[in-house]
């Protein structure tokens, strides 16, 4: 290759090279630009509080307590979660309005208003709303035993709002907040999931990222004490004596 042939393609290759290293260094440590909490709340006329996701999502906190705790969900056309399991806690979903397309470990299907899903703990899964782009899809489920499920979804919210919607999250935050909080993306195979989690965890800190942040804690939902999820009422809720 004549020299300067070869000096163009070295520039070339050293300006692809940078431009790769700053679009890494913004997707791993871009920081939302509001202050955190600004932005993710708002009470409905139920006095329940919506935790705005910022985009296509919204959770609003129905009940917590120990054993049970129970969540309602908003997510608009074509959104939903990654493929994901929570290890040690089983969700129950009733969907309530709209199309919801489901997968758990492997399996798939759609469930329609007034069906229920039980994924197992630890099984992968994720789902959508399969409904048209302007239709919304709301679904009430369970998380059992809650463990730190409210703080995630708080958290979850808080973070999407100020970033501008989830997936415009710093990864770095992202990893941070969901192995912080005993959830797995499972997109990646389990030893893979936790090397990852293990290199991310100190530069998420480092980076000055946390796993949760006080601004966002909504003190939404009622506390409950009781067991399993239940729907004496026809609505999926948690009961003290589900059997």
């Amino acid at each position: 290759m004549p020299p300067t042939r070869y000096a163009a393609t070295r520039r070339r290759c050293d300006a692809l090279a940078a431009a790769a290293a700053v679009a890494l260094a913004a997707l791993l440590f871009a920081r939302p630009s509001a202050a955190p909490g600004s932005s993710s709340h708002r009470r409905d006329q139920s006095g329940l509080v919506w935790l705005e996701g910022g985009g296509q999502d919204a959770w609003r906190v129905l009940s917590r307590g120990r054993e049970c705790c129970a969540f309602e969900q908003r997510i608009r056309g074509g959104g939903g979660p990654p493929l994901h399991r929570h290890p040690a806690s089983v969700e129950t979903f009733e969907v309530l309005h709209g199309m919801m397309a489901w997968k758990v470990e492997g399996a798939q299907g759609q469930a329609a208003a007034g069906q229920r899903l039980v994924v197992p703990a630890g099984a992968a899964h994720s789902f959508r709303n399969a409904g048209a782009p302007d239709e919304e899809l709301y679904v009430r489920f369970t998380v059992q035993p809650c463990g730190a499920a409210v703080s995630f979804f708080e958290n979850l919210a808080g973070v999407s709002a100020d970033a501008g919607g989830r997936g415009r999250v710093p990864l770095l935050q992202r990893l941070l907040l969901y192995s912080a909080h005993g959830v797995e993306l499972a997109g990646l195979p389990r030893p893979l999931w936790r090397v990852a989690v293990a290199l991310a965890a100190p530069l998420a800190r480092a980076a000055g990222f946390a796993a949760s942040y006080p601004a966002y804690g909504s003190a939404g939902g009622k506390e409950e004490g009781g067991g399993g999820p239940a729907r004496g009422d026809g609505v999926l809720h948690c009961a003290a004596n589900a059997q």
